[in-house]
C-alpha cells in the first residue's frame, strides 16, 4: 500500500530562484520521503 505524498509549498524569495529551487529539491529528495513540492514566487 502506497502512502500519499507529503505536500510541501515553498515560497522562494531568493535572488537566484533557479539555483535555490534545485538546492531545495535535492535536499528534500535525499530524505527518501514521498514528497510533492510546489514552488511559489512573488509577482513583480
Amino acid at each position: 500500500m502506497s502512502r500519499q505524498p507529503l505536500k510541501i509549498g515553498i515560497l522562494n524569495l531568493m535572488h537566484d530562484k533557479e539555483d535555490t529551487q534545485k538546492r531545495f529539491s535535492r535536499v528534500l529528495r535525499d530524505t527518501g520521503e514521498n514528497l510533492e513540492i510546489t514552488y511559489f514566487y512573488p509577482v513583480n
